[in-house]
């Protein structure tokens, strides 16, 4: 039995302490609002407090479907 999935991808960007931008990708198969609220889970996890008001996250989009055999 083979299964169909897609993986959804969010960016997330916030500056360095010189302002140099830094940029991590996240990608989950449950859909668009959760690879954004995966997103925001990395946020969380690993960036300061202080940090988060920097954040910005996007929505990149959506791989072509895959078959898992």
């Amino acid at each position: 039995m083979s299964e169909t999935y897609t993986y959804h991808w969010a960016v997330l960007e916030w500056p360095d302490d010189d302002n140099q931008p830094l940029i991590q990708v996240v990608r989950t198969t449950k859909g668009r609002d959760a690879a954004s609220e995966a997103a925001w889970a990395w946020v969380h996890k690993n960036l300061a407090p202080a940090a988060l008001k920097q954040v910005n996250v996007r929505y990149l989009g959506r791989s072509d479907t895959r078959t898992k055999y």
